[in-house]
């Protein structure tokens, strides 16, 4: 049995939903938002929040294994070079892991 996978982009960000998140968290002011508390709040799911953080342009300011989100202009230097170090760090290893992908299924295609 061969399994399908759906490998079409997802749909682009509601740029009114993206603006929506952004306002909610600036007037959240300094503190860290947890997604429990904006899904309360707005409604949205845990996926929703990320696609939408995703879409904002750096505006809504999140990563792996930070404390939630917070929207840029509440964020200090020090937390934006945490956040990035830790984006660019997760960037690196789906690199390694695609190559390691690729590599597995050349040897296993011969």
């Amino acid at each position: 049995m061969q399994l399908e996978l759906d490998l079409r982009a997802p749909a682009p960000a509601d740029l009114a939903e993206v603006a929506r998140l952004a306002r909610w968290l600036y007037e959240s002011g300094d503190r860290w938002c947890k997604a429990r508390e904006i899904t309360q709040a707005l409604g949205l799911s845990d996926r929703q929040i990320r696609h939408l953080a995703a879409a904002s342009g750096g505006i809504v300011v999140s990563s792996p294994g930070s404390p939630g989100y917070k929207h840029v202009r509440h964020c200090d230097p020090e937390e934006v070079h945490a956040i990035a170090a830790r984006l660019e760090h997760q960037a690196k290893l789906m690199g390694d892991r695609a190559r390691e992908i690729r590599r597995a299924f050349h040897r296993a295609a011969g």
